[in-house]
């Protein structure tokens, strides 16, 4: 038997933290430097929609897909754990925010590897099921915060999840509403054909796109911001690993540790 074990889980939601604003970043600064979207506020899917900065996205996006996937475990499994809780109520809480955690999950993968520029409709749901799943869990995990004071959770980060929540779900709504109107002001005064990758102030729509995603880059620093407050929690949490091996030698794999390998033992079943 072999045990692993990490005595501090904090580097999960800081490696998410420092990954999503280093690929945030890193996709901007070579859009604009291309010139593939304007320098001010452009939507943060136009500056992953063209190579070489769409495979940066990507990638790094499907990096920090797996860190939340892992992040997000950990904080189910802690909730879970905690002995002495009213089960009905903050387990249930638990478990619902678990599937809008993989629900969020999923539509951030689909964000990435779906760019606007090629399937604009997927790209376009896997964003809506990003924000809206993301907004929810972060509103679940406000309640459950207060519910686990003033024993397992502390009040000022309780305060700090809920004036995030509060904002990713007003930066959520105004971006979905806005959005809607400065795209229905573009098609009135463009060709169907045209691409919004670059808008000028004489545009139809222009100050509701502006708002529109001003609020999408706030909403997605919110989420970082509210993943990067689980480090206070995650610094008393440890992860143990028992490995077993059912067999004396891996010749004899599959066919149980009663049965001594021999000259006629099958390397393969």
């Amino acid at each position: 038997m072999t045990i692993a074990k990490m005595r501090s889980l904090s580097f999960l939601p800081i490696c998410l933290f420092l990954l999503l604003v280093v690929t945030l970043v890193t996709t901007y600064t070579i859009a604009v430097l291309r010139g593939d979207v304007e320098v001010f506020f452009p939507y943060i899917s136009d500056t992953g929609g063209k190579p070489p900065e769409s495979c940066i996205f990507g990638q790094f996006v499907n990096v920090a897909c797996v860190l939340l996937l892992a992040t997000l475990y950990v904080r189910f499994k802690e909730v879970d754990t905690i002995a002495g809780l009213p089960s009905t109520q903050i387990n249930g809480l638990n478990k619902v925010s678990a599937v809008l955690g993989v629900a969020a999950t999923l539509g951030m993968s689909v964000v990435a590897n779906f760019q606007d520029t090629n399937v604009f409709v997927v790209h376009r749901i896997g964003a809506y099921t990003l924000f809206v799943c993301m907004t929810l869990y972060s509103m679940l995990h406000t309640m459950i915060t207060y519910l686990l004071c003033p024993e397992y959770s502390k009040p000022l980060v309780g305060m700090v999840r809920l004036l995030l929540s509060l904002l990713m779900f007003f930066t959520m709504a105004t971006c979905f509403t806005t959005s809607s109107v400065a795209s229905a002001e573009w098609m009135n005064h463009h060709n169907p054909n045209d691409t919004e990758f670059f808008w000028k102030p004489t545009d139809g729509g222009y100050d509701f796109h502006i708002a529109s995603t001003m609020c999408e880059w706030a909403l997605a620093v919110s989420f970082a911001l509210f993943c990067l407050t689980f480090v206070s929690e995650f610094r008393h949490i440890s992860l143990g690993i028992n490995m077993f091996l059912h067999t004396e030698s891996f010749s004899a794999v599959g066919l149980g540790n009663d049965i001594q390998p021999n000259e006629r033992t099958r390397l393969f079943v």
